[in-house]
């Protein structure tokens, strides 16, 4: 039996493997390491002890810890980077917790997670939103100890997921958005709105620019790695009058001690960064009578697909809306089929100049 520190590496035959014992907070904990190499015993020791002192549950086996303990460990992961879709995990926290948190580590299976699959559906839960919730359970078992995902088998995550067929794919149009904007009734969102519209960034990294982040000089806006959700920074030019109007218009309204570009004076005088207006914006829609039910999202979609209407290229237009990948940039981007149409019919016509004869009236 050989000892290092609290730990004891030791065989109990010639021929069997390596067994190790180690006390973490008056816990005695015996395992087999399940191999005769004496190093890889002592190292798993060492690893089984250091993730002790982590996950203190882990005492009763790799397999026992509990599925809470991996959600804490996720939440604090998105916390500590100020992630911006620490909102969006808080929910599938709060949910989960709920629905999984008695359970461990070993009883997450497949089938248990396509059973809780179809009751999310059955109660009405997009594909989407299936799939955000899985893909937080993945990302806090992916960011469990060493010796419990060794240990353990994980879900098929491939087999769960579900494709998703009900993208939204609504978008304003000028008339429906300049509709919708007057019904807001309030210069500041007002500017929000505009800005959402203009640009496609995020809502949450419009509510967290700082004023900071403008350089009137040069006219152009730094976007810092805590309010993306790539981590990544950028800088965009904002001086062409479809970006620097609305600037110019926060200037002026900006008040002393302001440090967000986009604040609104609530009643009773208090000022304070535009972030959720729920209730204004769930009378605006009502009112509006729009032909889709409009989210504040679809302000991305629109921002998008303008951008590239008016010719820039993906790499430009990731610099503005902060788009990862040419995907998403796609994704985002709703193609009109009236223009569509019309570039047909160009189309045609170079068909006929080259000596095709086409047959039958175009569209009306």
């Amino acid at each position: 039996m050989s000892t290092y520190g609290a730990g004891n590496v030791y065989r109990r035959n010639d021929s069997g493997p390596w067994q190790y014992s180690f006390s973490v907070n008056g816990e005695q904990v015996r395992r087999s390491s399940g191999t005769t190499d004496y190093d890889l015993a002592h190292d798993k020791m060492r690893q089984h002890m250091a993730m002790m002192l982590k996950f203190p549950e882990l005492k009763d086996g790799p397999g026992k810890l509990p599925l809470v303990s991996l959600f804490d460990g996720l939440l604090k992961k998105y916390h500590d980077e100020a992630a911006g879709s620490e909102k969006t995990a808080k929910s599938h926290y709060k949910r989960l917790t709920r629905e999984l948190g008695k359970l461990t580590a070993d009883q997450l299976t497949t089938q248990l997670l396509l059973e809780l699959r179809h009751r999310w559906r059955k109660e009405g839960a997009s594909q989407a939103t299936c799939n955000r919730r899985l893909a937080f359970i993945q990302a806090a078992w992916n960011l469990g100890p060493d010796i419990m995902r060794h240990a353990l088998v994980p879900p098929d995550w491939k087999k769960i997921k579900l494709k998703e067929e009900n993208v939204r794919e609504e978008s304003f149009t000028t008339p429906n958005y300049t509709h919708l904007r007057s019904l807001l009734r309030d210069p500041d969102l007002e500017d929000y709105c505009d800005w959402a519209h203009r640009t496609g960034i995020r809502k949450g990294e419009i509510s967290r620019t700082k004023w900071t982040a403008l350089d009137v000089t040069a006219w152009t806006m730094t976007v810092v790695p805590r309010n993306t959700k790539s981590r990544k920074p950028r800088t965009f030019p904002v001086s062409d009058p479809i970006f620097r109007e609305v600037l110019e218009r926060r200037l002026a309204k900006r008040q002393e001690g302001d440090v967000y570009v986009f604040m609104r004076t609530l009643r009773g005088g208090r000022r304070t960064r535009v972030r959720s207006f729920a209730k204004v914006w769930a009378r605006v829609c009502e009112e509006a009578g729009l032909p889709f039910d409009p989210h504040f999202h679809d302000f991305r979609r629109t921002g998008t697909t303008n951008l590239l209407k008016a010719g820039l290229s993906l790499k430009e237009v990731k610099l503005i809306t902060g788009h990862r990948t040419d995907h998403m940039v796609h994704r985002y981007n709703m193609t009109d089929l009236v223009e569509v149409n019309a570039k047909l019919a160009n189309y045609r016509a170079l068909l006929e100049q080259q000596g095709l004869p086409v047959h039958g009236a175009p569209p009306a």
